[in-house]
């Protein structure tokens, strides 16, 4: 879900977590992940 854009707080919840620190256990982001949704999101990243 969060390689798809979705928000971790929404995971924490769907996953019936209290605390973030427990969702972010079971997710592992790599850094590929994150650069193409700066790429994606980022103004200064877009290239139109």
């Amino acid at each position: 879900m969060l390689r798809n854009g979705a928000d971790i707080r929404y995971v924490q919840e769907m996953l019936g977590h209290e605390d973030l620190n427990t969702t972010q256990r079971y997710t592992h982001i790599v850094i590929k992940d994150l650069q193409q949704v700066h790429g994606r999101t980022h103004p200064f990243a877009r290239k139109d």
